[in-house]
């Protein structure tokens, strides 16, 4: 009995609560293909204090990777979960070389970080918003030595430091180190300043780096008995002076033992308050998993302005600022879900969002689309700021100036690059217009979609009106045979066609990762592919079917459940819709396998690229039960809630308590401050008004949220025709060419003839059936859909034939690239170049062995000279050959008369162009010519992609008699 009572006293004793910040683990997603990294960042701060472990390499691109067990030393810049390298300014390292460490001593949490090295020095980094205090602590015995190395990972265009003994307050002096560097990768003109002061005098300064007389790495050598160092540091990325401004901001400029403990606290103190914004109950490890997630959100984007507010725009010049200004918008990725998750719990920092995209797009002409340190990087697809924009004025979210915002919103979406002018000409993007095309026409369509949400705000029907007839682009790909979205080859669907291939159509993914990118038309894209049955039918294969691709190999896509690839963000949304077919029990399975597989407290924990948020936003949003699928709309799906409680706190101090009840995994009720919902969405406004949130689970589903009048749709009700498709044999041909034209839903199709004489022919054909017309010379050709109803508009199709110069045979020796075929072998001889934009599909491309072929003349001619066009872009692995012969042979049997041009072109040479290898010989009399281009080798040691083959691309062979 007094056994028992004893217990029973210790479970009535009170628990102290646990931190919030101590349920981070910032080593989540450090391994695998992850991309983060584990040191001190404030939140959305603009210094980023990190080891550097990996110098290069995709994996690499945070610069800390957890296989990594020798550590470069700590950067004071860097990126979070990207897919490309960058940032790693300024190396600061406690020792002249790389230094070993093994995991066991590493400790990391919000805003801080620190290591045990195996050779005994200790080192520890904690940061505010625009400085960090760095501290290492040397052996007894040990010469304490501190390098600077401005050289560090990217390339360095201009840059110098100081460092000197400088006198202080009470007599004595300490090392002070300031300069500047300025960069290129990723970012094509990044200006980093730095301002930082030790709590030590140096004995010698010794630079070990210069170049045009600027220093760029030093050793500072301390006196023998020296063993702690602390150093203040202030960064900037608008100028050297206002570093130091930012240190008497923040913190105190001679940092010691208190100093770093009260910058490590305050920001502590940060990072508790952030991550109050929503608290969750569950199990530890679930909770260690949301807790990371919820911080990854809050890493970026980056705060770029400096305490007054300077900040360096887009245009390259200093401007003054109202407010904060921020950097690195990975919007791509980011509009899906970590932006709207900041719609519910960072609010005002949405409107400082907005307000800098607009400060950007007055500098630049152009909304950003991936920016990163004031450049524009072009990176990604899509104009998605503009998701961003229509998301949080539909729910309430206005800035100042928000009326220009459309202006730049139109402005962006009708700047003519990455194949926007034929966008708007024919209503889609086609192979020939433009690499990608699938996906940018699709993402464009969505894009438009959030214009016209966006000009219904401000009642502008006429560019609302334009923009919903843009945004229904995505009809003139949807393939009515397959019904996934299918390429377009020169006005006929792409054939041969594998839903499961990664090529150049796609963005990072394949037909069926970018099949339910309809997000803001799911009414019509239902209807499309034969109604909810069919569209529910093509989920379910989407998710069962195998999970090998074929094509090339894509290092993005991951996380595969069949063909659903959650590493990748084109499928993020997809498991809500079966919400959207009246089947919200597949919807709560899905997203719970999701959950629960996709996500771990491991290094290796996320299936992909942790991508700015994007991420672990998904897994915040998902395991409190709900999901924007159309960031525009402000209604959110409901999925499967993980949490038995979760609290939301917004900022005007509401709060919406979210409850789990009962057994089971399937959504029996859902209740919105006590009344019932059937409806298988949530808005905005019932969210955001606070409250209580039940779902009571049971372990069979029933009928809740299957009523297909209350399931999450969208819906476009403009009628749309799509552009005729058309078929033929090959774009070149020898006599004459019989092409077919038609189309899914319209009775008419007119074909309008352009031959190149100048003369025109106007068709008009049976839209239903599969009329053909010939045409025996090289035109172009234009089709469009046409109905007795009246519609409101639909795409056009365009394609060119060419009359071939010749009637010769191609026969390749080694097969190219089933991704880079050209059409065929005659594609070499078919009179059609290919341009420097390769991914159009013009070009046959081979890797790692010689391009052979022979063509036949069709009888003996007298040759002179022999032209082959050749492509170099290096980053992609094409390399000009590194010589091109040819033979020559009367029968086809003997062959002799050898000749060849040697390439000179440097493979360092980044710029994607055509050349002409021109062979010129004695004449010759032949009918078969053997052309033979050597591989360079492999890419050299430079290069991301060291050690691997080259391509060969070739396009084009020309004979010439004297």
């Amino acid at each position: 009995m007094r056994n028992l009572i004893f217990i029973t006293l210790l479970w009535s004793l009170p628990v102290r609560s646990q931190s919030l910040i101590s349920k981070v683990n910032p080593f989540i997603g450090t391994g695998g293909h992850g991309h983060t990294y584990p040191g001190a960042v404030a939140p959305f701060g603009m210094i980023q204090l990190s080891p550097d472990t990996r110098l290069d390499g995709w994996d690499g691109c945070s610069g800390y990777h957890y296989d990594d067990s020798i550590c470069y030393g700590f950067s004071h810049t860097h990126l979070s979960g990207t897919g490309v390298s960058d940032y790693g300014d300024l190396l600061v390292r406690p020792g002249l070389k790389p230094l070993k460490f093994s995991h066991k001593n590493e400790k990391a949490s919000p805003g801080y970080y620190s290591v045990l090295f195996n050779n005994g020095v200790f080192a520890e980094v904690t940061v505010g918003d625009r400085v960090g205090i760095h501290h290492y602590r040397f052996p007894a015995g040990q010469r304490a030595v501190i390098v600077m190395d401005m050289e560090h990972r990217d390339f360095v265009t201009e840059g110098n430091m100081d460092v000197l003994n400088a006198p202080v307050s009470n007599g004595g002096q300490v090392v002070h180190a300031y300069g500047h560097r300025f960069s290129k990768a990723w970012a094509e003109d990044q200006q980093f300043y730095f301002d930082m002061w030790f709590s030590a005098a140096a004995d010698s300064v010794v630079y070990l780096k210069k170049k045009n007389n600027s220093n760029r790495t030093a050793a500072i050598y301390f006196p023998a008995g020296t063993t702690d160092i602390y150093i203040s540091t202030g960064i900037s990325f608008s100028g050297w002076l206002r570093t130091h401004s930012t240190i008497n901001d923040e913190i105190s400029i001679y940092g010691n033992a208190k100093t770093f403990e009260a910058l490590k606290k305050k920001t502590g103190e940060k990072w508790e308050k952030q991550l109050s914004k929503i608290k969750v109950k569950g199990t530890p490890e679930q909770e260690t998993i949301f807790y990371t997630a919820l911080y990854h959100t809050m890493i970026v984007p980056n705060l770029v302005s400096d305490v007054s507010g300077y900040y360096r725009g887009m245009d390259k010049q200093g401007h003054e600022g109202k407010g904060d200004h921020y950097s690195v918008f990975s919007l791509w990725d980011t509009y899906r879900a970590t932006h709207p998750l900041y719609t519910l719990i960072e609010q005002k920092r949405t409107k400082d969002f907005m307000k800098t995209f607009l400060r950007m797009y007055r500098q630049s002409g152009r909304l950003p689309v991936w920016e990163l340190a004031s450049n524009e990087t072009n990176c990604m697809i899509g104009y998605h700021a503009v998701s961003v924009i229509a998301d949080a004025m539909a729910k309430g979210i206005m800035p100042d100036s928000a009326e220009a915002l459309l202006e730049a919103a139109v402005k962006t979406a009708e700047s003519p690059v990455f194949g926007l002018d034929d966008y708007m000409k024919f209503g889609f993007l086609s192979m020939e217009n433009e690499s990608e095309s699938v996906s940018k026409t699709l993402e464009y369509a969505y894009n438009d979609w959030c214009i016209a949400r966006l000009a219904e705000i401000f009642n502008d029907t006429a560019v609302a009106a334009k923009f919903y007839l843009r945004s229904k682009a995505w009809e003139n790909l949807l393939d009515p045979e397959t019904k996934n979205m299918r390429p377009r080859e020169n006005g006929r669907w792409l054939n041969p066609f594998d839903p499961k291939e990664v090529n150049n159509h796609f963005t990072e993914a394949n037909s069926w990762q970018y099949s339910f990118s309809v997000q803001h038309d799911l009414s019509s894209w239902i209807s499309n592919v034969g109604g909810i049955i069919a569209a529910e039918a093509l989920l379910d294969t989407l998710f069962t079917t195998g999970s090998k691709t074929s094509g090339r190999e894509q290092a993005d896509i991951t996380g595969l459940i069949g063909q659903y690839a959650h590493g990748n963000e084109p499928s993020h949304h997809i498991a809500y819709l079966y919400n959207s077919v009246g089947k919200p029990h597949k919807t709560q399975q899905v997203v719970r396998q999701i959950l629960t597989e996709m996500y771990q407290n491991t290094p290796d924990g996320l299936s992909g690229n942790e991508d700015c948020g994007q991420m672990s936003a998904w897994y915040v949003l998902s395991s409190i039960g709900f999901y924007p699928v159309c960031p525009g709309d402000s209604r959110y799906s409901i999925g499967y809630p993980l949490f038995q409680q979760a609290l939301i706190t917004f900022e005007n101090g509401k709060k919406l308590k979210i409850t789990r009840t009962g057994k089971g995994n399937f959504i029996g009720k859902v209740k919105i401050n006590g009344k019932p919902i059937e409806r298988n969405f949530i808005n905005h406004s019932e969210i955001a008004a606070g409250g209580k949130l039940e779902y009571t689970m049971v372990e069979t589903p029933g009928l809740w949220g299957t009523n297909l009048k209350e399931a999450f749709l969208t819906e476009n009700t403009l009628l749309y025709l799509d552009a005729p498709a058309l078929k033929y044999t090959s774009a070149a041909f020898n006599d004459s060419l019989s092409i077919t034209c038609k189309t899914s839903d319209a009775q008419f199709v007119k074909a309008v003839v352009h031959y190149i004489d100048g003369q025109t022919d106007t068709l008009n054909l049976d839209g239903y059936a599969e009329e053909f017309f010939t045409i025996k010379a090289s035109c172009c050709v234009t089709a469009s859909a046409d109905h007795i109803w009246k519609t409101d508009g639909g795409g056009i199709t365009k394609a060119c034939f060419y009359k071939r110069p010749n009637n010769w045979k191609v026969t390749l020796l080694n097969q190219v690239n089933k991704q880079y075929t050209a059409g065929g072998a005659s594609a070499l001889t078919d009179g059609i170049k290919g341009d420097a934009e390769w991914r159009k599909g013009h070009w046959q491309g081979i890797q790692g062995m010689p391009f052979e072929a022979v063509i036949d003349l069709g009888d003996t001619q007298t040759i002179s000279s022999v032209h082959a066009g050749f492509l170099q872009d290096t980053r992609s692995w094409i390399v000009f050959p590194r010589n091109v012969s040819y033979t020559f042979s009367p029968d086809g049997v003997n062959w002799g008369n050898a000749a060849g041009t040697i390439n000179t072109y440097p493979v360092d040479s980044l710029e994607s162009q055509r050349k002409s290898f021109n062979t010129y010989i004695k004449p010759v009399q032949a009918r078969y010519i053997k052309i033979r281009a050597a591989q360079y080798g492999t890419l050299p040691e430079w290069h991301p992609g060291a050690g691997g083959e080259t391509f060969i691309f070739i396009d084009e062979l020309t004979v010439n008699k004297p």
